[in-house]
C-alpha cells in the first residue's frame, strides 16, 4: 500500500564513479567510466532508450557539475598518464566537448559546482596533499588564486563542495590521518571567512 515505482528503465553498465543529474527536460544524464567503454554521458529520457555519447578517456577520478540551463556538463577528470587533470566542458544537445583546459594548479579535484556568474568552483587535492578551492570562469581558466581551506592543519584532504545563491563556497575537507576530525569552511571573495570544525566526520 505504499508508493509505487516508477517504470523501470535499463542502463548499460557504468562505472563505481557514476554521477547522475536530472536534466530541465525531466531526463536523467548518468557519467561515468564505463568498463568497457571509457568515459561516457548515458542520456535516458523517461520512457525511452539511453543515448550513449563517448568521451574517448579513462580517468581515473571524475567530477562533474550541470549549468544552470542543463545545457552543458562539465567534468574534471584525473587522467592515469600523470599529466594535469583537465576541465572539459560538453555540450550535451551536440555531444562533443566544446573546450578543454588543464586543472591548475596540478591535483586531482574531487568536487566541481557551478558558481551564479557562470563559472565553477573546484575543490582540488593538490600534489602535496592539501585542500584547495579554485575558480574558473566561462572559458574555463582559472580566476583568482587557489585558496588553501586549512593552511594551518597538518593533513588537508577535500571532501565535498557546493556554493551557495550569493556566491559563497561552502566546502567540507578531513583535518586528520585517520579522517576523524574535518571541517566546514567557507570562502568569500577568495578568502576564507569561517571555519567551524567537525568531530567524527
Amino acid at each position: 500500500d505504499g508508493p509505487t515505482a516508477t517504470t523501470l528503465l535499463e542502463l548499460p553498465a557504468v562505472g563505481d564513479d557514476a554521477e547522475l543529474t536530472v536534466l530541465p527536460d525531466g531526463s536523467f544524464l548518468v557519467a561515468n567510466t564505463s568498463p568497457t567503454a571509457g568515459y561516457e554521458l548515458l542520456t535516458v529520457p523517461p520512457d525511452g532508450r539511453a543515448t550513449v555519447t563517448r568521451l574517448g578517456l579513462r580517468p581515473n577520478r571524475a567530477a562533474t557539475a550541470l549549468s544552470p540551463d542543463g545545457r552543458t556538463l562539465y567534468a574534471a577528470l584525473t587522467l592515469p598518464d600523470l599529466g594535469p587533470a583537465q576541465l572539459l566542458a560538453v555540450d550535451l544537445a551536440a555531444g562533443v566537448v566544446s573546450m578543454t583546459a588543464p586543472v591548475i594548479p596540478d591535483g586531482s579535484v574531487t568536487a566541481l559546482t557551478t558558481r551564479p556568474d557562470g563559472g565553477l568552483a573546484a575543490l582540488v587535492e593538490s600534489e602535496d596533499g592539501r585542500a584547495l578551492l579554485t575558480a574558473h570562469d566561462v572559458d574555463l581558466r582559472p580566476v583568482g588564486e587557489p585558496v588553501d581551506l586549512a593552511p594551518d592543519a597538518p593533513v588537508g584532504s577535500p571532501a565535498d563542495l557546493d556554493v551557495t545563491v550569493d556566491g559563497t563556497a561552502v566546502a567540507t575537507v578531513y583535518v586528520s590521518d585517520g579522517r576523524e576530525l574535518g571541517r566546514l569552511v567557507t570562502v568569500v571573495d577568495g578568502a576564507v571567512r569561517s571555519s567551524v570544525e567537525l568531530d567524527g566526520v
